[in-house]
């Protein structure tokens, strides 16, 4: 590309380029959100440099803008646009203008549609200047319930199979000169249903307000105290734990002290090994209680 600058920075001369009045990611500097001049210079660094599509998108992404139109007569850029987007921006919009092959006109008005259903604001009155924008008439439905009579759920034993319990699950204590105490349940989308609704990238995955919940479960739990008498600090989230239809979790509180413990919740890999997901702190924030002490034998 070097032959070709100073044929283009002549030829640019004469632009006076203007501020953008929208936010502008430059794909030529490393400082994506500095506005350009758009001068000769920058335009024969757009030509000469690299790229830098993919870090100006996630700069995009970052600032928590969610919807992107690929201007072009076919969709190129498109999948790129999504794969370089963060994983913390929640429902992304990537939208075309034209398709090959496609009707023009309605291809272009289809994603205006789809712009406006996102909640952009489009100027209608371009294509309809006689016309107002109102909501249409919803569907009235005669509502009556037809299900069928479902028969009596068998009684469940009243002891349940390890790791069948709901989170953080069923509970064993280990004696020692650290008390230890011991949760395993099942973490699957099977057990566990809801948990199908937090996902990256599809793939359902064990979300962070999870292991505070399971860490202050368990400190109620050793401590034998109400939510308000405890506290969880210093939690760390180590590993992402994605989630099977069944997936073995393991919370363990390991006694340190008067109204002290540490926390660490487990799960299997792939292989079968045991991954260290979360640790925390566990305190007693309330009155310590004196320790039990087991009635006498006469």
């Amino acid at each position: 590309m070097g032959p070709l600058l100073p044929e283009l920075r002549r030829s640019l001369r004469g632009l006076t380029p203007q501020r953008p009045r929208v936010p502008f990611y430059s794909t030529v500097h490393k400082d994506h959100r500095r506005a350009p001049a758009f001068d000769a210079v920058y335009w024969c660094a757009n030509l000469r440099r690299p790229v830098r599509f993919a870090s100006a998108i996630a700069a995009a992404g970052a600032d928590r803008h969610r919807v992107y139109v690929e201007v072009s007569p076919h969709p190129v850029v498109t999948h790129s646009v999504v794969g370089s987007l963060p994983d913390s921006l929640r429902d992304p919009v990537v939208l075309p203008t034209l398709r090959r092959d496609e009707d023009e006109t309605a291809t272009f008005r289809a994603q205006l549609a789809a712009l406006h259903c996102t909640g952009v604001e489009v100027d209608w009155s371009v294509l309809y200047a006689g016309g107002d924008l109102c909501d249409a008439p919803v569907l009235t439905f005669d509502r009556q319930p037809h299900w069928v009579p479902a028969p009596a759920a068998a009684a469940v034993p009243a002891t349940a199979a390890p790791g069948t319990a709901a989170l953080p699950g069923s509970h064993s204590e280990v004696p020692g000169e650290r008390v230890q105490h011991v949760w395993q349940a099942d973490a699957g989308t099977e057990a566990v249903p809801w948990l199908t609704d937090h996902g990256v990238r599809g793939n359902p995955v064990f979300p962070g307000a999870g292991y505070c919940s399971l860490a202050a479960t368990a400190a109620c739990e050793v401590f034998g105290a109400p939510l308000a008498d405890v506290r969880v600090t210093g939690i760390r989230f180590l590993e992402l734990l994605r989630l099977e239809a069944h997936t073995e979790m393991v919370t363990s509180a390991t006694v340190t002290g008067p109204g002290r413990a540490s926390c660490a919740i487990h799960a299997r890999d792939d292989g079968g090994a045991w991954t260290l997901l979360a640790t925390a702190e566990l305190h007693r924030s309330g009155p310590i209680p004196p320790p039990r002490v087991p009635p006498r034998q006469s």
